[in-house]
């Protein structure tokens, strides 16, 4: 791979798994779940691209709709049955494994898809490589314009309603929907044009964006988003060397660098580390 095409793949990976990072950290500051059925709408916008393209021969772009509308209902709904769950049981522990089980039911059904339309039941990698049905405007490649536009305007929509968000507990109304159909539609976005230019098994789609969302810290609006660009950005450029992590090579299981900088950041939850160098920088004096 030239360092032109590498310098490329790193920067549409960093931009994708932190609109993913920011839209769980989002999720957390509103309600306190860290929401990995989020990472199950990534998975499952990947499945509606490659759908869209391989089995109705229609661009990939067509799959945005159905994303955005998808994927803000269903985390709207994930969210109501979290916060059912947990007034009943008032256990944090118990949203979090309801949590983890949603993703795992939103693999299936993107599996479920694979095997019914794409013939694809033996295989755990996302369909990938849409670069033939992208376009390019000024030599810059479509998805990495939709990519990084879907980011920025995540990024400032959770700025604009951060007052719904740090305004601590609240009755449930249209702008904790705006909230939730926010973060769910920014993933399942995001996992549209993932297979673009990658393929993606369940742990590496399930573990950087938490990582990121970990890294990152929880405690401002921009920790998530920047802890998801070091940490996708980080794993990309790692796993191009080859290097050795814990005894699992890279370029076979490219999750484990991400992986191990969660583990790194658990001690420093929820801060994360981008949030305790910011508290440094902007307390140290």
């Amino acid at each position: 791979m030239s360092w032109y095409t590498l310098s490329w793949a790193i920067f549409l990976n960093a931009v994708l798994f932190s609109t993913t990072s920011g839209s769980i950290g989002l999720n957390y500051r509103k309600n306190g779940v860290i929401n990995a059925g989020l990472a199950g709408l990534m998975y499952l916008g990947g499945t509606f691209s490659s759908t869209f393209t391989r089995v109705l021969s229609l661009s990939p772009y067509w799959s945005v709709p159905v994303c955005i509308l998808v994927g803000g209902l269903a985390n709207l709904a994930l969210n109501i049955w979290y916060l059912d769950l947990f007034r009943r049981y008032r256990s944090p522990k118990i949203v979090s494994l309801v949590s983890l089980a949603s993703f795992g039911a939103l693999y299936l059904i993107g599996r479920g898809l694979f095997w019914y339309f794409l013939n694809q039941g033996g295989s755990i990698l996302m369909i990938s490589f849409l670069k033939d049905k992208d376009f390019t405007l000024f030599m810059v490649p479509g998805v990495i314009i939709i990519g990084t536009a879907t980011l920025l305007l995540s990024a400032l929509l959770q700025f604009v309603l951060s007052p719904v968000v740090d305004g601590g507990p609240r009755g449930f109304d249209k702008w904790d929907v705006a909230v939730y159909a926010l973060s769910g539609a920014s993933a399942c976005l995001i996992g549209a044009l993932y297979p673009f230019w990658f393929t993606g098994t369940w742990q590496i789609l399930l573990i950087t964006p938490l990582a990121g969302v970990i890294v990152g810290g929880m405690e401002k609006t921009l920790n998530p988003f920047l802890g998801g660009l070091f940490t996708a950005s980080f794993t990309v450029w790692f796993t191009s060397l080859g290097r050795d992590v814990v005894g699992l090579w890279t370029t076979e299981n490219p999750y484990m660098v991400a992986l191990v900088l969660l583990l790194i950041s658990i001690p420093l939850y929820p801060r994360g580390i981008v949030g305790s160098i910011r508290r440094v920088v902007e307390h140290g004096y």
